[in-house]
């Protein structure tokens, strides 16, 4: 993402939290991103692991640190286990790193009940879980069509809603997720709140550098992606 992207991005999501604050305050006693997220020592640990995450990105970083491809994959799933793990209603958040029934997934996400679902705008269109893929490649190597069609058929398996991070997408792996999102319906037999939600570490980073509330960001990327218009912001200039 360029800085006029970056820009664009953090305008949208600020302006979403800003109405959705004022309709959460309007409603008595109601649970929501504001009272549901733990702001304790707010991104203190997810500063450092992000500070890994990244630090593929400067050699010269990337020698004071003595990183390795392996580590910086760990602990890019080790920062969305600890964003997540900040969302009160997520009740476990998993690092699997293993073959399951539906595939090999990276992140599984347990809501500690069904509000988990209406705070995130899946009222009525309720998944059956939520997983997660994260691959911290290298800038060059941006995520392909290919991983996304693995993705969609374990969404579609499952009946999840599945968040894909990476770096960076290919225009036909970005095609795939507005086609499957689209077309869903006609795709899986369990499609009822099954959506591709991509997003990228510029995306995460501004999150953190700015201090912005997780569990609004996660609800801003769900709402984006069911409208078919958060792709825009992941597309090349």
């Amino acid at each position: 993402m360029d800085e006029s992207k970056i820009k664009e991005f953090l305008i949208d999501l600020e302006k979403f939290i800003a109405k959705k604050i004022n309709i959460d305050s309007s409603v008595e006693n109601s649970i929501n991103c504001c009272n549901m997220f733990d702001d304790n020592r707010m991104y203190e640990d997810e500063e450092k692991l992000l500070s890994l995450v990244l630090s593929s990105r400067n050699k010269s970083t990337s020698r004071k640190i003595n990183t390795t491809t392996t580590v910086q994959g760990d602990s890019l799933e080790d920062l969305m286990k600890s964003l997540f793990g900040r969302v009160k209603f997520i009740d476990d958040v998993r690092i699997t790193n293993r073959d399951l029934s539906i595939g090999q997934v990276d992140l599984q996400l347990t809501p500690i009940d069904d509000i988990a679902y209406k705070i995130l705008g899946l009222i009525n269109d309720q998944p059956l879980g939520m997983i997660g893929e994260c691959k911290n490649y290298a800038p060059s190597n941006k995520i392909k069509k290919e991983e996304i069609e693995k993705t969609c058929w374990r969404a579609c398996k499952s009946g999840s809603l599945s968040f894909f991070l990476g770096q960076e997408f290919t225009s036909g792996s970005l095609k795939e997720i507005e086609d499957f999102n689209l077309h869903k319906s006609d795709i899986c037999k369990k499609n009822s709140g099954v959506f591709i939600v991509p997003l990228n570490l510029e995306m995460i980073k501004s999150v953190i550098e700015k201090k912005i509330n997780f569990c609004y960001f996660i609800k801003w990327a769900i709402h984006r992606s069911k409208s078919h218009n958060l792709t825009p912001y992941l597309r090349d200039s």
